[in-house]
């Protein structure tokens, strides 16, 4: 299962992109993950044939991400 980070087995994860947010959470020992870690999860358990194209269809509607970032998902979902 693609969850960089992540170490308990909760139930339930918050669903997060912001930086402080993350931060929080992890604080409060809350699980979670971004948005291209819901993406590559949807790939792994085969809900999703690509995930290029929704990376692709976040960024145009504002999901900031680097380069490098967008790079490194995509070689994770084996698509690079």
């Amino acid at each position: 299962m693609y969850s960089p980070g992540h170490t308990t087995t909760a139930m339930y994860e918050a669903i997060l992109d912001d930086r402080a947010a993350k931060t929080a959470a992890k604080a409060l020992d809350i699980d979670s993950r971004g948005t291209l870690g819901v993406v590559l999860l949807a790939k792994q358990d085969g809900r999703l044939a690509e995930a290029k194209p929704i990376l692709e269809s976040l960024v145009k509607v504002g999901l900031r991400v680097s380069n490098e970032v967008m790079q490194a998902a995509l070689n994770l979902a084996g698509e690079a």
